[in-house]
C-alpha cells in the first residue's frame, strides 16, 4: 500500500508551536490572534485579524461537532480541542501558510485511539451538505486499502475534497515526535 502515512502541520512564519488557540482563555486566544497576524502575513494569517470573533465562534461550533461525533467512535480523547494536522502533504496548503516548513510526524507515533479524520476541513464544512462524519485510524486504513492506497485514495475524493484532515485529541503532541518531524 506504499509508504509510511503521515501527519503534517503547515505553520506560518515563528507559529510552530502546535496547540489549539481555542483551548486558550477567551482573552488570551484573541491576544494570540492578534499576535499571530500582525507578526505573519499571508492568507492564512488573516484568520486572525479583524473578523477573528466570527472565526472563533465559528471555529468552537465545529469542535463541539467533532468533539460529539468522536464520542461516538471507540476512541479515547485525553483533550477537549484537538491538534489539526493533513494527512499526507499538500503543496496547496504549503502555499496557503506560505510555510517554508511542516511538522511532519508518522502517523505510526500516535495512538490510534486520540486520532480522527474528516474529509476536508472539518470547519469549512461544518453544515454544508458535503459534511461527513468523522472516522478512525482503522476505518482509515481500509478505505485505503479499497482504493488501492493514499494517493489513490486522495484522486478518489479530490473533486469534492481537497485533503484529509487529522485531529489529534492530546493536549500537546511529545516533544520527541515533534524534534523528529521538522520537514
Amino acid at each position: 500500500m506504499g509508504g509510511e502515512l503521515t501527519l503534517a502541520h503547515y505553520y506560518t512564519g515563528e507559529n510552530r508551536l502546535l496547540r489549539s488557540i481555542t483551548s486558550l482563555e477567551r482573552e488570551e486566544s484573541f491576544r494570540l490572534a492578534r499576535e499571530i497576524h500582525d507578526r505573519n502575513g499571508g492568507a492564512s494569517t488573516r484568520r486572525f485579524g479583524d473578523d477573528y470573533n466570527g472565526y472563533y465562534e465559528h471555529r468552537l461550533r465545529a469542535e463541539k461537532w467533532l468533539r460529539e461525533e468522536i464520542l461516538r467512535l471507540p476512541l479515547e480523547p485525553q483533550s477537549r480541542f484537538p491538534l489539526y494536522f493533513l494527512l499526507g502533504r499538500s503543496d496547496m496548503l504549503k502555499r496557503w501558510f506560505g510555510a517554508e516548513e511542516a511538522i511532519v510526524i508518522p502517523l505510526s507515533a500516535i495512538s490510534p485511539k486520540v486520532v480522527s479524520f474528516t474529509y476536508g476541513d472539518s470547519m469549512s464544512r461544518l453544515g454544508k451538505p458535503e459534511m461527513r462524519a468523522p472516522f478512525t485510524v482503522w476505518e482509515l486504513h481500509k478505505k485505503l486499502e479499497t482504493a488501492g492506497g493514499l494517493d489513490a485514495f486522495l484522486e478518489e475524493i479530490r473533486e469534492v475534497y481537497t485533503y484529509i484532515e487529522a485531529q489529534v485529541w492530546l493536549g500537546e503532541i511529545p516533544e520527541k515526535i515533534i524534534n523528529g518531524g521538522i520537514k
